[in-house]
């Protein structure tokens, strides 16, 4: 039985190795459990729409699903709950689960909270459709400027030097959250800035 978001399946993969369909199964098995109203990280648990899953996840889901209004609707999740201040949150609505891995002021980590941004120019690409990137301009100028303002000092009190010099830090940011040592995140948080 599979209980999902309704919206139309439009990509297949087959193939003549039995482990690799298997393996594409797995996956939209996986993704069909995870996309009821969200697109969450896992149906058993949480339940919550992280950034970082969801850009992750996005190119594969755009291959097999017409996810046109389901994107619409994240990236207005997310402007839902940003900041007066323009900080977007790392879950589509704020829980102040990973405020620590931010560079401050309400933000989620640079990389999950960019989500909103990074789903809107893949939902133009797949799309062709220009109306959400005017529509979501606004909230997503919002958050650059906020970068801009905010970006630096969250990163200084996060123990990064300005030039690292001699730098073997593991800082903080959201990774792989199963490892046997802390993820350094500092490019991850700088590449998205």
């Amino acid at each position: 039985l599979m209980y999902r978001t309704a919206f139309k399946e439009w990509g297949d993969f087959s193939s003549s190795n039995i482990r690799i369909n298997g393996g594409y199964e797995l996956v939209k098995n996986a993704m069909n459990s995870n996309m009821l109203g969200v697109q969450s990280d896992c149906p058993h648990r949480e339940k919550i729409q992280y950034g970082g899953d969801i850009i992750a996840d996005s190119p594969a889901s755009l291959h097999m699903y017409d996810m046109s209004a389901f994107y619409r609707k994240v990236i207005w999740d997310w402007g839902d709950q940003q900041w007066d201040n323009g900080a977007y949150a790392g879950t589509s609505h704020w829980l102040a689960l990973n405020d620590y891995a931010g560079i401050g002021s309400g933000s989620g980590e640079t990389v999950w909270a960019s989500a909103p941004i990074v789903m809107t120019a893949r939902h133009m690409q797949h799309y062709g459709d220009l109306r959400l990137l005017e529509e979501s301009f606004d909230n997503h100028m919002k958050w650059f400027n906020f970068l801009l303002s905010h970006f630096d000092k969250g990163m200084k009190t996060k123990d990064y030097d300005e030039e690292l010099k001699g730098y073997v830090k593991e800082g903080s940011g959201l990774g792989n959250w199963l490892t046997f040592r802390g993820q350094d995140t500092w490019l991850t948080h700088l590449s998205f800035y």
